[in-house]
């Protein structure tokens, strides 16, 4: 039996969507087009603004583009002045984490194509809203909840002793990351946290639309939130904020605070949730 179009285009729509969003943070925040900025200096909306470019993103219009499986098929790298030391492995780790991120799509892609019991997913097609509204809104909580829990757990796991040493401090070598960080992760630890963020597609009944809605957030989150760049999701009338880049930021600045992903009520319950203040963007 060979693999089916769903997963082919489950496949694509995580990989060339991963590549898509990030290189247009890169080529609207960080490729300096003047010429003229400072090599030291960041875009306005970096949270901190006086931390230089790091990892593999572009700065500077003769640089390589800043995808760390291009600079690591053709042997290309960014200038070195103005930025900080590349982690040695980023892009090997970040190339092997893309490709297994895509990979984990196309096998639900597939389950969801073979249908029960290889998944939990119903609904006629990722746009079925027929069980109505309220319904697909409860199972995207349901997963965003399982999810929060089960990384939150994995994510303090991680900073054990043991652990941080032989895996975790890879993601770690940058304490103000840019665009393109989020995937430096050593592959194993990588490799659980993505049983955890497609886990609910298998163990939570949900239709298919409210899986779909839930991997977008979390796709998307995971990329802003290693952007480096200030973006906050505020509640219309309160302005309090639902999400903060700042929040997941603040956690590659300080180490043992903010581990939850991509929201705070898990660090707020466990109490291990930093304050974000506007001030913190300057430092």
């Amino acid at each position: 039996m060979g693999v089916s179009n769903t997963a082919v285009c489950a496949f694509g729509v995580q990989f060339f969507g991963y590549i898509a969003l990030s290189t247009a943070l890169e080529l609207w925040f960080y490729v300096d087009w003047s010429g003229k900025r400072d090599s030291s200096a960041t875009h306005s909306r970096k949270i901190q603004r006086h931390k230089r470019a790091c990892g593999t993103v572009r700065a500077h219009k003769s640089d390589p583009w800043g995808l760390p499986l291009y600079q690591l098929l053709c042997a290309r790298k960014p200038r070195p002045d103005g930025r900080d030391e590349c982690f040695e492995h980023h892009r090997l780790f970040a190339s092997v984490n893309l490709l297994t991120s895509a990979t984990f799509a196309g096998v639900v892609g597939e389950t969801v194509n073979r249908g029960a019991p290889y998944t939990s997913l119903y609904g006629g097609s990722a746009f079925d809203l027929n069980c109505g509204i309220l319904a697909c809104v409860w199972a995207f909580v349901k997963a965003v909840a399982w999810q929060s829990v089960a990384e939150y757990a994995w994510h303090r796991a991680m900073h054990s002793r043991f652990a941080y040493a032989r895996w975790h401090k890879a993601h770690h070598a940058y304490a103000s990351p840019c665009v393109w960080c989020d995937l430096c992760i050593h592959p194993l630890e990588a490799l659980g946290y993505y049983v955890i963020l497609y886990s609910p597609a298998f163990v939570i009944p949900m239709p298919k639309a409210s899986f779909l809605a839930y991997i977008c957030v979390m796709g998307v989150a995971g990329v802003l939130d290693h952007s480096g760049v200030d973006v906050a999701v505020r509640a219309r009338g309160c302005g309090v904020a639902v999400y903060d880049t700042k929040f997941h930021d603040l956690h590659h600045a300080r180490f043992n605070v903010n581990y939850a992903f991509p929201f705070d009520f898990i660090d707020r319950a466990c109490g291990t949730y930093a304050e974000i203040k506007r001030d913190a963007r300057a430092g």
